[in-house]
């Protein structure tokens, strides 16, 4: 079987709305490395699903890209991330998102 491409992506969700081509694409290869975190929940920045909890569970974060850190973890982290990724995530270190 050989493995899904970009264009596959693109062609299954041609004709759906933002939101749903965002879950699609998680459903199809996966939750996005980019997250957001507030209180010790851990979301995809793609779709906003709850990936983590490391308030009341255990979630290894340190690969993960946080939405808004502009830090070298975080850049070091986002330079090892494919398209399966970054697909249709936000940009975690647009001035809109970094504080």
């Amino acid at each position: 079987m050989s493995e899904i491409t970009q264009d596959d992506i693109f062609k299954r969700i041609e004709g759906l709305e933002d939101e749903t081509q965002k879950l699609m694409v998680c459903t199809l290869v996966g939750h996005s490395k980019i997250t957001t975190f507030c209180f010790g929940y851990h979301h995809c920045a793609r779709c906003d699903a709850q990936i983590g909890d490391s308030l009341g569970g255990l979630y290894d974060s340190s690969k993960d890209v946080v939405v808004g850190h502009d830090c070298e973890i975080c850049r070091a982290n986002f330079a090892a991330l494919d398209w399966r990724h970054t697909l249709l995530a936000p940009d975690p270190f647009s001035k809109e998102t970094t504080t």
